[in-house]
């Protein structure tokens, strides 16, 4: 059941989280990484916003980063906020896992588009988010940021090179993998096997 009754608390909690990342200058890749597999994330996609609020900021933050936080920057409104807000909006539109929001679209990406004098609105952005998802499969972008051959993560993970070949060059064949494939790539990579579905929990 989508619960949109602490839809916007939640969204702010989320928002304030990219905030403290810019404040304590953490790498984004590393932020994202981390926040992509903590239990936080996984009851926004599944759209229990109840139990996402249960969660505090500082709490979150703490987890992912190892960076204890005095304040939570709440009330902080500036353009790693604005980040934070366009990738929770993208993952309620396309009901995509944040895993794949943040591989197609990374974060460093995401912040270079914000004009200070000039707020992107909310839509456009989803327009250049369904645009950039084209540009790169998913274990295209998994592949390159691990820095590996398919030749060696195919012995790595026991997976056929033709198979991984099919992966490589179109998303949907991935979305039909087994769960042992999937499984195997997730665990290797380190990235919630939530990565690898078409969409995660259907919002309705």
């Amino acid at each position: 059941m989508y619960d949109y009754n602490r839809y916007f608390d939640v969204e702010d909690m989320f928002s304030s989280l990219f905030v403290i990342a810019g404040q304590t200058h953490i790498k984004e890749d590393c932020f994202t990484r981390g926040l992509e597999n903590h239990p936080f994330i996984l009851d926004i996609e599944k759209g229990d916003y109840l139990k996402a609020y249960n969660y505090s900021v500082k709490e979150i933050f703490d987890e992912v980063s190892g960076v204890p936080i005095i304040e939570d920057y709440r009330n902080v409104i500036n353009n790693y906020y604005w980040v934070g807000k366009c990738y929770f909006y993208i993952n309620d539109k396309t009901h995509k896992a944040f895993s794949y929001i943040f591989l197609k679209l990374p974060f460093k990406k995401l912040l270079d588009m914000y004009n200070p004098y000039h707020e992107t609105d909310l839509g456009n952005v989803l327009d250049i988010f369904l645009e950039k998802e084209k540009e790169i499969t998913i274990l295209e972008a998994l592949v390159k940021r691990r820095k590996i051959s398919l030749t060696l993560l195919s012995k790595e993970v026991d997976i056929a090179i033709s198979t991984l070949r099919k992966y490589k060059n179109n998303d949907e064949y991935l979305y039909k993998a087994s769960f042992v494939n999937i499984y195997k790539l997730a665990s290797y990579f380190n990235v919630p096997e939530t990565l690898f579905l078409k969409e995660v929990f259907q919002k309705k």
